[in-house]
This record gives structure tokens, C-alpha cells and sequence, in this order.
């Protein structure tokens, strides 16, 4: 699987390092040139990362796209881009409620809400994910997605990538 990251911040550094060190079967990640010092540490620790410096070049190159924007460029940004269908979208922005992502993220449908720690680099992070779709990475590295039955689910899961 090829995962996006659009922006690259101390949560989207721990979630890679994180990843990197498990056994999720990461064919590629694909991440923004938005804090050139971390895409730059980033891109030394493998082959597999590989860093652009348009954000819609990620969305096409990616199968799951997290979005890891300070809350006041999220909006800006997201407005401009296009999104696939059938694409996974993960918003670590705080302030961006489940319906504005849904319409700024059209016509992606599997669309989740979370907020890890940085101790996700350690292959484990405490968050709440609200709506839609729950992803989880199981021991072999095979992602597993399934649908809440209820739109107004709300679920605090301890997410461990191993």
C-alpha cells in the first residue's frame, strides 16, 4: 500500500517512524515538502519515502492520505486539492469537524477523524476516532478497514501498528 502525508510535523514524523518500525506492509510513503528539516530527516531513514512538493501529487500517488495541517492552512489547502474515490483520508486537524471533511474531501468516502500521540513512533498511540471507518494494521502488516454501524460512533481505541 502507498500511504500520503500531507504536511510533516512532529505527529506525522512519529506515525512514519512508527510505521517504519513495524511490520505494515508500506509499499511507499509519500510525504509534503512542508517542513523541509523533517521531510529531509525523513527521507534519510528509508528508500520508501519519498517527498513531494505538491500536495495533490500525494493524493494521486496514495491509496490512504493522512492530513496532518496546522488548523488554519487546512482549509486553505484541502479547498484546492481533489481527492479519489475509494481513498482512505486520516485528518489529525483538531478543528476540522467530520462534515467539513467530507465536503472538502469529496468524493473520498472512507474518511476518519484521529488524534495519536507521539508515541505512535514507538508503534502505539492512544486516539479518538469518530465516524465512518476504523483502519488497523494487523500483525502481518494487512490494513483491515470496517464500517461503524452507527454515523455518530464514537470510539477510544489504543491503536498499536506491529
Amino acid at each position: 500500500m502507498k500511504i500520503g502525508f500531507i504536511g510533516t510535523g512532529t505527529i506525522t514524523t512519529a506515525v512514519i517512524d512508527g510505521l517504519l518500525k513495524s511490520k505494515a506492509k508500506v509499499e511507499q510513503f509519500n510525504i509534503s515538502l512542508r517542513s523541509k528539516k523533517n521531510s529531509s530527516k525523513l527521507k534519510k531513514k528509508s528508500k520508501k519515502i519519498k517527498v513531494y512538493s505538491k500536495n495533490q501529487d500525494i493524493i494521486n500517488q496514495s491509496s490512504i492520505v493522512f492530513i496532518s495541517l496546522l488548523p488554519k492552512v487546512a482549509k486553505q489547502e484541502l479547498v484546492k486539492l481533489k481527492f479519489k474515490k475509494g481513498q482512505i483520508v486520516i485528518s489529525f486537524v483538531s478543528t476540522l469537524n467530520f462534515s467539513s471533511l467530507k465536503k472538502l474531501c469529496k468524493p473520498a468516502s472512507k474518511i476518519i477523524k484521529a488524534a495519536p500521540l507521539p508515541m505512535a513512533m514507538d508503534g502505539s498511540s492512544d486516539f479518538i476516532s469518530t465516524r465512518s471507518w476504523n483502519i488497523a494494521f494487523t500483525k502481518s502488516g494487512q490494513q483491515r478497514t470496517n464500517q461503524h454501524n452507527r454515523p455518530s460512533d464514537f470510539s477510544s481505541v489504543r491503536l498499536k501498528i506491529i
